[in-house]
């Protein structure tokens, strides 16, 4: 439990106070989505109150990194010179606004480790309590209706499946990283995320989350020479897999499209299943990257072009639903070409060679895993993640005692 006056020093001004207490209730509201945005603009107001720019242009520490993630979203700017589509360019530059505020404001801000930690306990616990909602909605559904919302997108109430399953695996790295909870509250925790990530049923989603386990159990235990636990962790972690792919119908199913995809000669262009889907659509964000390598062809101008070339091919289900490259780095590639991929790229590299731990390595694992499959970048829920813990992990200077712990 973290004392008041640990986290609200009595030295601290008003104005920190503030902060501190929006920056919380950011990360707590972020995966339920509504209200997120109003504790952002509140806290970036204040931020803009605490007279910041001196800092900004004085500090020099870790410089390079906020440097990697403002030329990513300077780009997205330059990109509004050559767009057909500026109110398109100028909603992406306002989808990713956060990637703005959030490095600005943990750039200049000092935060001691125990708010640091709070922050993250803010998140844990709002995962928590989204997850704890969406499991009593489908069970009211299921009494109420007989209607069966326990899997993918009937149980993920708040978010789209993909996302609530990158917030829950973060939640389990910093969980076991950073010891916020007793061992106890830690694994059974733990073992309630695990068991709702495969109710999401999102494959990469269940794929990644097993990555984060192993990593996250085999670095704990590391530091305690338990070799026998990394082997009997692992083994049991693979089993609950196993199990649980061939005893949940819905999980088995969605795995199996997979295998019957890529056993396939050939893919139905009309397909909308969600593998099938990807296959076509980042076949033709090849053809749209080979047209327009260097700067691409704007973000603004992205999505109409994969529109077009939908139609042009005859993908009828990828053009009927208007589905993005499902895919940031393909995304990021068709707006603004080799270089925007460059600058992508430089966002998971910069910080790893500069802050060399165990949280800096996982959350850019996490992140740069799921961008393979969704374009993360392309909504609220994935910048407002992504900047925030972002720039809590590589700006805060109480990051080696939360992240080395």
């Amino acid at each position: 439990m973290f004392k008041l006056q640990e986290i609200f020093p009595e030295t601290d001004r008003p104005l920190q106070k503030t902060i501190v207490a929006l920056l919380a209730l950011v990360a707590f509201s972020l995966p339920f989505k509504f209200l997120v945005n109003l504790f952002i603009v509140l806290a970036f107001a204040a931020w803009l109150f605490s007279n910041p720019f001196k800092k900004l242009v004085t500090k020099t520490k870790n410089t390079k990194v906020l440097l990697a993630i403002l030329v990513f979203y300077l780009l997205h700017l330059i990109g509004l010179i050559y767009t057909d589509n500026i109110q398109e360019g100028l909603f992406s530059l306002e989808i990713k606004i956060s990637m703005l505020i959030f490095p600005l404001l943990f750039y200049t801000e000092e935060f001691s480790a125990k708010q640091h930690l709070f922050f993250f306990k803010s998140f844990v616990v709002g995962t928590l309590l989204c997850c704890l909602l969406c499991l009593s909605r489908a069970v009211f559904l299921y009494f109420s209706i007989h209607e069966n919302h326990f899997y993918y997108e009937g149980l993920s109430w708040f978010q789209h499946p993909s996302y609530l399953a990158m917030y829950v695996s973060f939640c389990c790295a910093v969980a076991l990283l950073t010891n916020m909870f007793s061992k106890k509250i830690t694994y059974v925790s733990i073992i309630f995320f695990t068991l709702f990530v495969f109710l999401l049923s999102s494959k990469t989603g269940i794929i990644i989350h097993f990555i984060t386990l192993v990593f996250s159990f085999v670095s704990v235990f590391l530091k305690g020479n338990n070799f026998l636990k990394i082997v009997g962790v692992s083994l049991v972690g693979l089993l609950v897999c196993i199990g649980i792919l061939f005893f949940i119908p819905a999980v088995k199913q969605r795995f199996q499209n997979v295998y019957t995809v890529f056993q396939s000669e050939s893919i139905d262009k009309t397909s909308a299943e969600s593998t099938s889907v990807r296959m076509l659509i980042w076949n033709e964000a090849l053809q749209i990257i080979k047209e327009h390598p260097v700067i691409g062809v704007s973000p603004g101008n992205a999505n109409d072009a994969l529109y077009e070339s939908y139609q042009k091919d005859g993908l009828t289900g990828a053009y009927e639903k208007k589905l993005n490259a499902h895919s940031q780095y393909f995304q990021t590639t068709i707006g603004l070409g080799l270089v925007g991929l460059l600058s992508l790229l430089s966002l998971f590299a910069t910080p790893l060679l500069v802050n060399k731990n165990k949280m800096v390595f996982l959350f850019v694992g996490i992140s740069a895993l799921h961008f393979f499959t969704e374009s993360m970048l392309q909504t609220m829920a994935g910048c407002i993640f992504f900047g925030y813990f972002y720039s809590l992990i590589c700006f805060s200077r109480a990051k080696q005692s939360a992240a080395n712990t």
